[in-house]
């Protein structure tokens, strides 16, 4: 028995052609269908099949082929890469029965995912000490505005953001929309006018949607704003969620980042809320002044910022050299930090050390860093060549006296006090002989006044 299945794969023109699709290419299985590797006129495709008995709009799925975003493939140089794993060919059976459809092919090998770049354990798989540069979480995150930008040209919207969704390509740091059947689809030109979402994760779903206990397929391009600003929040953040917080108001009692944010006990804001504090590990302080503005848009009322006001912003302080290099750790790109502000980095290896029982090292003021970091990707960003040389500390700089931890303190005393009795009985012993009672007490005396001068 053949293990090759025939479809007329169908394009955007109505065009037929045969594709062959072998059952043993199968690479992977949801709950709805299965996804198997094809390749069709030398381009590599995933093929989404339906299980029998389920039920999915075949309507939808013509709506995307008829309206794809800009540049569902594009290519830079010689390369090609997707960037929507967008409906390309319908697939028919012999019966012209729709059963499924084309989609471009991502190699989940040559990317990760969006969370890889943000969160502490995950980020152990990234390979170069340069892949959890700020200057690159930049890039990425300019990247997936933009992408988002075009989609809401189109009329469609996202709802199901989260990391999972995304996928960054490790060589060169584009990014990829995945699931996106499930998106919002804009039908511009039939009935209904829009084929709705079904699904919102948790984490990202908006204050107003909470309170008014709405659901996906309710859902438009506020709930992308405000799902797109948690993610760039937490890249920026290393996986701090913007609503994750202390409530110091023993009145509210909220457990969820979804509760605190229908309550708007947004913790990070430039004027600090009253009722809830941010998490030490937060570094949101060290972000710029204008990046804080703009997040303060977003998670303190419906006015947020669009995918291409943050676009523009990031790609601003990409091509206007707002990011330097650490004065303390110049060539460790791990440490470029914001323009004016403290470095970041330092700030993280402070964190650690203080969570480790050891002495953290002082952070430089924001005054006296330095070194203009050139625009766009930072790969070659540890070279010398072009590197500023660091200039000494200016304004009021100043060295920090050491700090000691309590176990430290306990162990230094412990030290003390031994070498005090050692020395105490060295005077004794040196100082007095047997004698009178006259003699004990001037010889005793005389081990106080040494053990005083030691002291000194």
């Amino acid at each position: 028995m053949s293990s090759k299945l025939l479809f007329k794969a169908i394009d955007r023109s109505g065009q037929a052609f045969p594709i062959y699709i072998d059952i043993s290419s199968r690479l992977g299985e949801g709950a709805t269908a299965f996804i198997y590797k094809v390749k069709m006129q030398s381009e590599l495709f995933a093929a989404k099949i339906y299980k029998p008995g389920r039920v999915f709009s075949i309507q939808k799925l013509e709506a995307m082929l008829a309206a794809p975003p800009a540049n569902v493939v594009a290519t830079e140089g010689n390369h090609r890469f997707v960037q929507y794993a967008w409906v390309s060919y319908l697939l028919k059976d012999s019966n012209d029965k729709v059963l499924g459809f084309l989609m471009p092919y991502v190699d989940q090998q040559s990317t990760y995912s969006l969370d890889t770049y943000y969160d502490p354990i995950l980020s152990k798989r990234l390979t170069g000490n340069h892949l959890g540069a700020l200057s690159l979480r930049l890039e990425i995150a300019s990247n997936l505005c933009r992408l988002i930008y075009q989609l809401h040209d189109c009329g469609h919207h996202f709802i199901d953001i989260k990391p999972q969704n995304i996928r960054v390509y490790k060589d060169n740091h584009r990014v990829v929309l995945l699931d996106c059947d499930g998106f919002s689809i804009s039908n511009r030109n039939g009935q209904p006018s829009r084929f709705p979402a079904d699904l919102i994760s948790t984490d990202f779903i908006a204050p107003e949607t909470s309170r008014n206990h709405l659901a996906p397929n309710a859902l438009g391009e506020g709930q992308d704003r405000y799902g797109l600003a948690v993610i760039l929040f937490q890249l920026l953040n290393y996986g701090t969620h913007p609503f994750q917080g202390i409530v110091i108001d023993p009145s509210i009692q909220v457990s969820t980042n979804d509760e605190r944010a229908a309550l708007w006990l947004y913790p990070h804001g430039v004027v600090p809320h009253p009722r809830v504090k941010p998490r030490p590990q937060s570094i949101h302080e060290l972000f710029l002044p204008e990046s804080r503005a703009l997040f303060d848009r977003a998670f303190t009322g419906v006015n947020r910022p669009t995918p291409h006001e943050w676009a523009n912003h990031f790609q601003e302080i990409l091509d206007n050299r707002l990011l330097v290099r650490c004065q303390r750790f110049p060539d460790n790109i791990g440490h470029i930090h914001f323009r004016g502000q403290a470095c970041i980095g330092c700030a993280v290896e402070g964190q650690k050390q203080s969570k480790a029982g050891t002495a953290a090292r002082p952070l430089p003021n924001a005054a006296s860093q330095d070194g203009s970091v050139p625009p766009g990707r930072m790969g070659s960003a540890l070279s010398g060549a072009g590197r500023p040389t660091p200039s000494a500390p200016q304004g009021n700089s100043q060295v920090s006296s050491p700090s000691f931890t309590s176990s430290e303190k306990v162990i230094l005393g412990s030290l003390f006090f031994y070498w005090w009795r050692c020395c105490r009985f060295f005077c004794l012993k040196t100082c007095y002989k047997p004698g009178s009672q006259h003699e004990v007490k001037q010889g005793v005396r005389r081990a106080e006044e040494c053990d005083e001068s030691r002291t000194k």
